[in-house]
């Protein structure tokens, strides 16, 4: 605030008689004190008050944190069942349902189901508790109408680390592949509190028991009449016999039905060809001539 200094005060804006307009010229100095009071009343407060707020102002190093503040991330336990590859006749293959428990962490209580393709595979065993090396009860351990392996259980000391809940053998009912999907309905420490989770699921395939391991097609050596085969392989442990299976070129066009038993040993090979004469298919070895 600025104080106004008597000798610029504007006499022609004031209203009133010439003679009013005297006093003030006359009574200079009156003027004037009573402006210097007025300007000391107002401009001493406002510097008192500027000196209090520098001695109340906080230091840097006392100013509250910034919202938000450091994010903590609670570890999740891993829930996964593994893959396999079956035949369909075969014994089936065996896969493994895991947790594994984040360090400090301890399970409690659990029910997870397993769904699977029952047009692809099917399973009768459900081995639960499989590792003895963790204190383990089921409650229910079970494979369902509807293609559903159902395991409910609890660990008494608080099983943690690396722990195998169940194993599971699955059969090949038709080629193709079926998913093994995790569904965890709860999973808890000992005290009942939640664990936090992830679940991976798995894949059973059924393959083919006989596969085209190997053949030849121009050969160069021998004409195509003579000189044609072609390689199948068992890769089941059982033997195989393909009497009565038909050879197709793909298109339908050429086909052939094996008449008479052929059989394939387990793990082994069997070569057909179109000619069984070594002399004549260029030194091939041919177990059946499909022309």
């Amino acid at each position: 605030m600025s104080c106004v200094r008597p000798q610029l005060l504007e006499l022609k804006n004031l209203e009133g008689s010439v003679r009013n307009a005297q006093k003030f010229i006359v009574f200079p100095a009156v003027i004037a004190t009573m402006l210097t009071i007025i300007c000391i009343t107002l401009i001493a407060p406002v510097s008192a008050s500027f000196a209090e707020a520098s001695v109340t102002e906080y230091p840097i190093t006392n100013k509250p944190p910034k919202f938000g503040g450091p994010v903590t991330t609670q570890e999740t336990a891993t829930i996964k069942i593994g893959s396999g590859v079956t035949r369909l006749t075969s014994a089936g293959v065996t896969v493994t349902l895991t947790a594994t428990i984040p360090s400090g962490v301890k399970l409690g209580a659990f029910t997870i189901n397993i769904q699977y393709d029952g047009a692809v595979v099917n399973t009768s065993t459900a081995n639960c508790a499989a590792d003895p090396s963790h204190v383990m009860s089921f409650s229910f351990c079970n494979v369902l109408p509807n293609n559903v392996v159902a395991l409910t259980g609890i660990s008494a000391v608080g099983a943690g680390g690396e722990i195998v809940l169940a194993t599971i053998t699955f059969d090949g009912v038709s080629l193709g592949n079926s998913i093994l999907a995790v569904t965890v309905s709860s999973f808890t420490d000992p005290t009942g509190t939640a664990i936090p989770f992830a679940s991976t699921n798995g894949t059973v395939t059924v393959a083919s028991p006989v596969i085209i391991n190997e053949l030849m097609i121009n050969p160069s050596a021998v004409t195509d009449a003579n000189g044609e085969w072609f390689e199948l392989y068992n890769a089941t442990g059982s033997t195989i016999d393909i009497n009565g299976c038909v050879l197709s070129n793909g298109d339908g066009s050429d086909n052939h039905t094996i008449a008479g038993s052929l059989p394939i040993p387990p793990d082994g090979y069997l070569v057909l060809g179109r000619n069984t004469d070594v002399g004549a298919n260029g030194g091939v070895s041919v177990a059946y001539d499909y022309v």
